[in-house]
């Protein structure tokens, strides 16, 4: 029988993820990595606006492991992530606030959700914003 010093194999574990090399993901123990992305966010609708800034609003994804985050979308382009939340609620709301964005301008958002694993599932449906 192997014998292994755990105590020797937790140390080094411990300054390996101190040092950035090493993952602690369920891959790294033998199990199975989680791939399947969560669902789309579904009814993202603008909410209204607060001092020139939209309020987007969306009902929640599911995932199999938890979503972990939402990244938002303008124009296509990755612009904010939400923070993180446990337990994830059912309905969102967030205040998307601009430095770039001109009065008068139209932007196409959409939102896709993140899960703990990283994954990222498909976008929502759009919806088209003028500041």
């Amino acid at each position: 029988m192997k014998r292994t010093n755990s105590r020797l194999a937790r140390t080094v574990a411990a300054a390996s993820v101190a040092a950035g090399a090493f993952s602690l993901a369920p891959a790294a123990w033998g199990a199975t990595p989680d791939t399947t992305p969560p669902t789309a966010p579904t009814n993202l609708r603008q909410i209204g606006m607060s001092n020139g800034d939209p309020i987007l609003g969306w009902d929640a994804a599911t995932d199999d492991t938890g979503v972990l985050r939402y990244r938002l979308l303008q124009d296509g382009n990755s612009v904010r992530l939400t923070p993180s939340r446990s337990p994830s609620p059912k309905f969102y709301l967030y205040v998307l606030v601009y430095c770039t964005a001109l009065p008068g301008q139209t932007h196409t958002f959409t939102v896709q959700a993140i899960d703990t694993s990283g994954n990222s599932g498909a976008p929502s449906n759009a919806v088209v914003v003028t500041l």
